[in-house]
C-alpha cells in the first residue's frame, strides 16, 4: 500500500525475477493458470472474474465466477486446532465496528497471490473489509504475513466496484477450450 515493493526473500525474488522473465518473453500463464487449478482468494479476488459476496449470520461466502469456486467464512472465535493445510486455510471472521476482519492461517503452498508471489504453508493473512464511498464501493486492506517467504509483513490494498443488482454470476470452467495447456492433446485427440 505505501509502495515500496514486496519485501521478498532470496528464494521468492529469484521466482518472482524468473517470471517477469518469462512474461517478458511471451510466456505470461504460470502453471496454476495453465492447468486450472484453484486461485486461491488474494488471487481469484484480483483476476478477470466476477465474484459475489453473501453474508449471513453464521459466515461470509465468497462465490467466484471463476470455475464456481466458493469459500465459506465462519464468524468462529478460534481457528481449528487440527488442520490440513488447503487452498483457502482456515479463514475465521469476526466484526470490529463497521468492518469484517478476516483471520487465515492454514494455507497449502499452492496459491501464489498473482503469478508469482509465492508463499509457504506459514502464511498468516489478516483482511480487513469494509464499506466505503457510501457503500459505492468495498475496500479490502491485507496484511501479509510469512516468515518463510518475505523479509517482513506487508499491506495491500483492493477496491472494488458494485456490480449492477441485475448480475448474475456465469457458468465459467478454465478446463472447457484451454488454449493455454503446455501440451497440446492431453485430454484427448487433439
Amino acid at each position: 500500500m505505501d509502495g515500496s515493493p514486496v519485501p521478498f526473500l532470496q528464494w521468492t525474488q529469484v521466482v518472482n525475477d524468473a517470471a517477469a522473465k518469462d512474461e517478458a518473453a511471451g510466456n505470461p500463464w504460470p502453471p496454476n493458470e495453465q492447468r486450472c487449478l484453484v486461485a486461491g482468494t488474494m488471487r481469484a479476488l484480483k483476476g478477470n472474474f466476477p465474484w459475489t459476496m453473501v453474508q449471513t449470520e453464521k459466515e461470509l461466502i465468497l462465490l467466484f465466477e471463476e470455475d464456481a469456486r466458493v469459500n465459506q467464512i465462519p464468524f468462529r472465535a478460534e481457528h481449528k486446532k487440527h488442520q490440513m493445510p488447503t487452498w483457502y486455510g482456515d479463514p475465521i471472521a469476526r466484526w470490529d465496528g463497521d468492518t469484517v476482519v478476516v483471520d487465515t492461517i492454514g494455507f497449502n503452498e499452492k496459491t501464489p497471490f498473482v503469478s508469482a508471489v509465492y508463499h509457504t504453508p506459514a502464511l498468516h493473512t489478516i483482511t480487513r473489509i469494509r464499506l466505503i464511498n457510501d457503500g459505492k464501493n468495498l475496500e479490502m486492506r491485507v496484511t501479509i504475513d510469512d516468515p518463510g517467504a518475505f523479509s517482513k509483513p506487508w499491506d495491500t490494498m483492493l477496491v472494488f466496484d458494485r456490480r449492477p443488482p441485475t448480475y448474475k454470476l456465469r457458468d465459467y470452467r478454465c478446463i472447457e477450450n484451454n488454449r493455454d495447456l503446455p501440451t497440446v492433446g492431453v485430454w484427448g485427440p487433439g
